[in-house]
């Protein structure tokens, strides 16, 4: 069972698929790879020039396994994810 003050932060699948064609935000991860530090990420629109290997719902639906999987939280606004837990 998830704790109280995480269920706050357990976001449903739809929605990462309503911010396609939007920016979320997040903390940086503990690794300090370019990819983990970057706090933000671009749900693909499919209007994005070059070649992609996912469709936008596959990307959304990426962020989605990450958030619950891996325990990273999403966000809306860069405020509300520096001022998260």
């Amino acid at each position: 069972m998830i704790p109280k003050k995480e269920r706050y932060y357990q976001r449903p699948r739809q929605w990462f698929v309503d911010r396609i064609g939007k920016r979320v935000y997040r903390k940086p991860l503990t690794c300090k790879c370019n990819s983990c530090q970057k706090c933000y990420v671009d749900i693909w629109d499919g209007k994005q020039n070059g070649e992609q290997n996912c469709s936008r719902e596959q990307h959304a639906d990426y962020l989605f396994l990450c958030h619950n999987e891996m325990g990273i939280k999403y966000f809306d606004t860069m405020e509300e994810a520096k001022n998260a837990i």
